[in-house]
């Protein structure tokens, strides 16, 4: 159920987009699906996005290096044995 209400949600917002141009240039792409050719999609925060995971990916490996020298570094206390 969850699955075809994802594909009839996603073919919904592929056909009725929200970039509709009557007087711009349509064409058809390799698939044949009809698409704007005049519309360019461009990403102005790519270096920035890649600085960010950079950042985040060095604080997450920072943070498992000191957990896991805080968790091999916690002290065992001896338990006692119980003679018969």
């Amino acid at each position: 159920m969850f699955f075809s209400s994802l594909c009839v949600t996603s073919a919904l917002l592929v056909l009725f987009s929200r970039t509709w141009c009557p007087e711009a240039d349509w064409g058809c792409d390799m698939l044949g699906i009809l698409c704007l050719s005049s519309l360019q999609i461009v990403d102005t925060f790519l270096i920035g996005r890649f600085i960010l995971l950079a950042v985040m990916s060095l604080v997450f490996l920072g943070c498992l290096f000191l957990f896991l020298i805080f968790h091999l570094m916690e002290p065992v206390f001896a338990k006692p044995l119980h003679s018969s």
